[in-house]
Order: structure tokens, then C-alpha cells, then sequence
């Protein structure tokens, strides 16, 4: 972590840095002095590369993370409510309420305006009362309202359509600046009925220690910078977007259920913490990575129980690199067809044999172009749902799909396969 001690402006300045830190894998930042906001002070770029996800998830390098991962999934470590916490040393109610004290970075340049989007919802399910969390831009419209994206498949989402069907408003807290822990597991691709908190404390090794909100019914983070409480009002579409998205494209502007702000609590001497989605790579792609690789392996296990590795490029959704003890002919078409007709948002799958390092560029360009065949090894799926946020695609949230078996053929002579060595090259050094 570099410290900067000179201003700098929330509007676009904060996010230039984490945009460099992220194209060359650089530090993450922590600003001392915000300018119009005089006593905050500024987290930036901690998750600009995968190895700082895995130092989050308290792994020594980015390759424990699927074990960590499932692990934590496995075996998850449920929260504990104790009396109070640091996050509400400073509270905001009623009249006292103002958004515009709280500073909300513009990050990319057509954004519609000032968003929060490193902080992690938290709501209960309307029917079952199951604690809910995940991550989605919020965008600040005045003083006592947050504009909500949420898609109808994302549980926050789907909670707040179940209280709309009801009539009644879905009590949500807005954490930002929590344990990373607990980002990251908001990202797991689980059932519905799983309380991810669970899941961060098996990440963390210990339960994560909760306070009760002052105004709603639900628990948040005691360790947490800032909570925002509020209510997704029903029946309450703001204009919300356009917004730069992970694909490194502009969503459009969307109407969005609006949030009714009753409380602001946070720490006496608060620091905000901003997530930067756009170009890959970006912050947003690489906190999907843990949540990615693990579901995609689980998928891929159903059909193989020899999967070496999964890892995902580009924007760390559409592409997955798989690696296989390859046993059956055909074994690796079955994985491809379950990896891309999940409703993960995938849009090409690449399966190679396990003396292939998918994690290696090289490697997985020299495995695609001297053992596949485009004639045969190559298939084209026709559309179905998938790869959100593509701006050439037929219909929205669809996409056709496309899988490359670059196997070597079983019962063939393998030495024509084989990488050129130098003996001794790994000795030389100068």
C-alpha cells in the first residue's frame, strides 16, 4: 500500500489511480486527504490484482484460492451478534441524514454521476428471513436516496420483487469498507437459502462479529467504515446509469427501485473504500474470480473427477481455461456443454490436458494453437442466456456460445505433443 498525502478529487482523480494500478499490477492506495471532504480519508485499488484477492482471503498466492474457497463453502463459520461496535461511533438520523456528507467517487467518464460500489448489501429474504448479501452500484440521487441496481436473479434482487409482490419496502444495510472476508464471500455463487457470512468466516477462520442496525431488523459487520440503512421502496423506478461495466462497456440507463435513506452510522474518523469496474482488468473482475473459479469447478467435477485447475481471463466472466486428466474421448465436449449451458455467464469454455498451465498465457496460447483442430475441436452454440453486458448480443443477457477441445486425441503417440526443451536453460542466470 503506497500513501498519498496530497488532495485528491473523488471525481475521477481516485479512480485514475486505481485504472493505473490495475494495468500494470501496481499498489493499493490509501489517500489522507479528500478534497470537499474534510476528515475522510480514501481506500483505493485493493483488490487491482489477484494476488491481493488471495492476500484477502488470507492465502499466500492467488493458486490456493479455489481450495480456500471451497473450503470456506464446505465448511462455513457462522456469525455471532455482539453489542455494539466501532461502525457506529458517529450516527445520522432522520432530518440529520445527508448522503452528500459521504465521499461517493465518479468513476469513468459517461457515468451518470457519483456511485457507491464496493459495499455489500445485506436484506432477508421476505419469505424464508434468510440473511442476504451482495454487491450492486448504488447511485446517489439526493441527500436521502440511493437509486438500486439489482437484476431478478441475484438474491437481493429477487427478495426485493418477492416484498414488492407484497406491497411492503425490503430493509436493506449498506456496509462499505468491511473485512475483505466479507466481500469477497458476498460473491459466492451458492443457493439462495446459504447466508454468505458463514462463508466469510470460514475464509477468515473465525466468526464474523455483527451489531444490530439502529433503524431496520438486520445485522451488519461491526468492523465495517460506514453503514447507510435505509428501505428499497416498492413501486419506485429512478433513472439510474449509464455505468462502465466489467466488459468494458457502458450499460444503459436503466429504471431502478429507489432506496429511502433512515440512518448513516460510521466510524469517528471514517475511510471510504471505492471499487473500480470498467476495462479489464478491474477490480469488480477480479473479486468474481474466487466465486467464478469455484462454481465453474464444480460444474466441471460433476463430469470429470480429475479437473487440475479452472482459471478465468479477460473479464473474468466470459472466459474459463479448464485443465483435465482427459480419461474418455469426448470427456472434455460434456464439460464444455455443462460449463456454457449453466446460467453462468460464460461465453466461451477451453478445455486442455493437465500438462498445460492455464495460468500461464503462453502456455495456454501455444496448448490452443498446436492441439486444436478448427475443423473439429471447435463447436458454436446457438444463443442462450449468458455473457450480460454484450453489446453485440441478439437479446439481452443472451449470447451464442462457443467451446474448444484442446485435448490430445487418446491412444495417439503423445511424443508429437511434447514441448521443446534446452536442457540446463533454467540454470542460466546473469
Amino acid at each position: 500500500m503506497v500513501r498519498i498525502r496530497k488532495e485528491v478529487d473523488p471525481k475521477f482523480e481516485v479512480s485514475a489511480y486505481i485504472r493505473k494500478s490495475c494495468d500494470v499490477k501496481g499498489p493499493a492506495f490509501l489517500f489522507s486527504s479528500v478534497k470537499g471532504f474534510g476528515g475522510w480519508r480514501y481506500a483505493a485499488a485493493l483488490y487491482a490484482t489477484r494476488k491481493r484477492v488471495a492476500l484477502g482471503m488470507h492465502c499466500s498466492d492467488e493458486f490456493q484460492i479455489l481450495e480456500k474457497y471451497n473450503s470456506a463453502i464446505l465448511r462455513p463459520v457462522q456469525p455471532r451478534i455482539v453489542g455494539d461496535g466501532p461502525c457506529q461511533e458517529i450516527v445520522m438520523e432522520g432530518e440529520n441524514v445527508d448522503l452528500g456528507k459521504i465521499p461517493m467517487a465518479w468513476h469513468s467518464e459517461k457515468d451518470a454521476g457519483n456511485y457507491i460500489t464496493s459495499a455489500v448489501e445485506i436484506a432477508r429474504d421476505p419469505d424464508s428471513g434468510t440473511r442476504l448479501l451482495g454487491i450492486h452500484r448504488l447511485q446517489l440521487r439526493n441527500s436521502k436516496t440511493l437509486a438500486f441496481w439489482g437484476s431478478a436473479e441475484k438474491r437481493i434482487g429477487r427478495a426485493f420483487l418477492k416484498a414488492q409482490d407484497k406491497g411492503i419496502p425490503l430493509q436493506i444495510a449498506i456496509t462499505i469498507g468491511n473485512d475483505p472476508v466479507v466481500d469477497l464471500a458476498s460473491q459466492a455463487r451458492v443457493a439462495h437459502d446459504v447466508d454468505k457470512m458463514g462463508i466469510a468466516g470460514g475464509l477468515k477462520g473465525s466468526p464474523i462479529d455483527l451489531v444490530k442496525c439502529r433503524t431496520i431488523d438486520i445485522e451488519v459487520p461491526r468492523s465495517a467504515e460506514v453503514i447507510i440503512e435505509g428501505e428499497l421502496l416498492p413501486n419506485s423506478a429512478t433513472p439510474e446509469g449509464p455505468f462502465g461495466e466489467l466488459t468494458g462497456v457502458y450499460s444503459g440507463t436503466t429504471n431502478s427501485p429507489s432506496i429511502n435513506v433512515t440512518a448513516i452510522t460510521m466510524r469517528s474518523d471514517p475511510i471510504m473504500h471505492t471499487v473500480l469496474t470498467g476495462m479489464p482488468p478491474s477490480e469488480n473482475g477480479n473479486m468474481l474470480i474466487p466465486g467464478m473459479i469455484q462454481s465453474i469447478y464444480k460444474i466441471a467435477s460433476f463430469i470429470s473427477p480429475e479437473v487440475n485447475a479452472v482459471n478465468v481471463t479477460g473479464n473474468s466472466i466470459y472466459t474459463v481455461l479448464i485443465s483435465i486428466k482427459k480419461r474418455h474421448e469426448g470427456e472434455a465436449w460434456n464439460i464444455i456443454s455443462a460449463v456454457l449451458g449453466s446460467l453462468y455467464p460464460t461465453k466461451y469454455c477451453y478445455v486442455f490436458d493437465d500438462d498445460i498451465d492455464i495460468f500461464n498465457p503462453q502456455d495456454v496460447e501455444w496448448g490452443f494453437q498446436t492441439r486444436m483442430q478448427p475443423d473439429k475441436d471447435a463447436h458454436v452454440f446457438p444463443t442462450m442466456v449468458g455473457a450480460p453486458l454484450n453489446p453485440k448480443a441478439p437479446i439481452n443477457r443472451h449470447s451464442s456460445k462457443m467451446g474448444f477441445d484442446c485435448t490430445i486425441p487418446l491412444g495417439v503417440d503423445r511424443s508429437k505433443f511434447k514441448k521443446i526443451v534446452v536442457p540446463g536453460s533454467e540454470k542460466i542466470t546473469w
